[in-house]
């Protein structure tokens, strides 16, 4: 977003082809960051009792409900575009995923939805900053980094995170508890050949480059840790562009989770749903979730992880067995090409059940006035 605001139009359970014949046409108009947002309406409906048709509208930041209101009566004749200003303001700075969803009914019965993308996912809450004083420890091959919030000790000899906890919370198994998932074993392993730490004070970066000589390729990672326990995981695939290597069946990690994490909450696109939302699941079973832009994996205490993907977003899988996460860059076509490849998420520790994500609407303020509507 740089000097005026872009809009994505959907419609539930429409075509590109039933778009341009939806009863209520509606267009954002473009608008400098931090005014009001308008909207162009144009009633296809072909309705004659217009004045009673109204609007509902709601915006969602990153899934929850930030304001809301009703527009009682839209005098909108046939075929004649009424602008409509609504109280909604997105800020320069905005850093949350912003959609304005509007429902149009007619004596209370729907007649049209539309959802707006006013700003996109973009990862901003992905950076790990200082909070704190932590320690770190390199000793008998395993180099530890510490607060009172949690800690984390990596392999020196296998560059795997290899245990990380918050109190008495264990968040991943033992030896290792994450790991690259790329090729098969069968095709080739990684074999670490660096292994070096950048140390300060407030921040620690542990940095590891593998080989994997039957594709040609190099692998790196970077975790930077800041005294909250927050890791910023960067993954990259580097290969040999001279060479023709096979395909990958993914590109990703996956978390060897410890007994009791049985609950899982995410914001994400669910399948047939027009916009992203917030669900939970059970990880009783498989389950696959595309497009997710932030994940949570608790106990029944409430303690657990919680993911944050970047722009690309991520997809996860579960499964009831060991390893039960697999966090993965999104695969179009259920297969990627031999090409470099990076992808990045933090990971956040929940120590407890103040601290547990709700998924209950906050922050809903009724916006019945100021709000215009001009017919031209």
């Amino acid at each position: 977003m740089k000097n005026a605001l872009t809009a994505i139009l959907l419609f539930f359970g429409a075509s590109a082809s039933a778009q341009r014949t939806s009863p209520i046409l509606t267009v954002l108009v473009p608008s400098t960051p931090g005014q009001p947002i308008a909207i162009r309406v144009v009633n296809d409906s072909g309705l004659k009792d217009y004045t009673n048709i109204t609007l509902n509208w709601e915006l969602m930041a990153n899934g929850l409900v930030r304001q809301k209101g009703k527009l009682a009566a839209l005098p909108i004749p046939p075929k004649k575009p009424a602008l409509i200003h609504l109280p909604v303001r997105v800020a320069p700075n905005a850093a949350e995923e912003l959609y304005l969803n509007l429902h149009y009914n007619y004596r209370r019965q729907p007649l049209s939805s539309a959802h707006l993308l006013l700003h996109p996912w973009t990862g901003s809450q992905l950076p790990v900053r200082p909070t704190g004083d932590l320690t770190y420890i390199d000793s008998n091959g395993i180099f530890t980094v510490q607060s009172p919030a949690f800690q984390a000790r990596f392999d020196k000899q296998t560059g795997w995170l290899q245990s990380y906890s918050a109190g008495d919370c264990q968040l991943v198994e033992d030896t290792p508890g994450c790991k690259s998932r790329l090729w098969a074993d069968s095709i080739t392993a990684p074999h670490l050949q660096l292994f070096s730490t950048s140390t300060g004070s407030q921040l620690v970066i542990v940095r590891t480059e593998y080989t994997l000589p039957e594709t040609s390729s190099l692998l790196h990672l970077s975790y930077t840790v800041n005294a909250a326990g927050e890791i910023l995981v960067e993954q990259s695939l580097t290969t040999d562009t001279a060479k023709q290597g096979p395909p990958l069946p993914g590109f990703g990690m996956y978390w060897r989770l410890p007994p009791g994490f049985d609950s899982l909450a995410a914001y994400g696109r669910q399948p047939n749903d027009p916009v992203p939302s917030c669900y939970r699941l059970l990880i009783t079973g498989t389950n696959t979730s595309d497009s997710v832009r932030w994940l949570s994996v608790t106990r029944q205490d409430g303690k657990g992880l919680k993911f944050t993907a970047d722009s690309t977003l991520l997809t996860i899988h579960t499964q009831p067995s060991s390893p039960r996460l697999y966090i993965d860059a999104p695969i179009p076509l259920g297969q990627l090409p031999y090409a470099d490849y990076h992808y990045a998420y933090k990971i956040s520790p929940i120590p407890s059940p103040t601290h547990k994500l709700s998924m209950k609407y906050t922050k809903v303020f009724s916006q019945k006035m100021h709000s215009s509507i001009v017919v031209r």
